[in-house]
């Protein structure tokens, strides 16, 4: 049976402003090629997980790379470039390819 899981938290660090921590609970996460960013989204965990799809919504039709990563629990209250959480084993990848719905 799916399960549709909201996120509990976010937040985006960018390399070219990094002192910067007021990037949580924006409704959108830049993901673009201009400046290095980092989006981060934290799911509550199910009970159990055989696989689970991440769905992305784009707002432009650049074909942008991603990659998906696990990240230790327990981030700092005010997520900075330099105090940002490590990123662990990569577990995903993609590239949006058109406006709207990818995953």
């Amino acid at each position: 049976m799916a399960q549709t899981l909201t996120a509990s938290k976010d937040t985006m660090v960018r390399g070219d402003d990094p002192n910067r921590s007021d990037f949580g609970g924006k409704d959108t996460m830049r993901v673009d090629d201009g400046a290095p960013k980092i989006s981060y989204v934290e799911f509550p965990a199910p009970e159990s997980t055989g696989n689970a799809k991440l769905r992305l919504y784009a707002t432009g039709a650049d074909r942008l790379p991603f990659d998906v990563h696990v990240v230790a629990a327990g981030w700092p209250a005010n997520v900075t470039h330099g105090n940002r959480p490590a990123l662990g084993a990569k577990v995903g990848s993609g590239t949006v390819v058109h406006i709207g719905w990818a995953g």
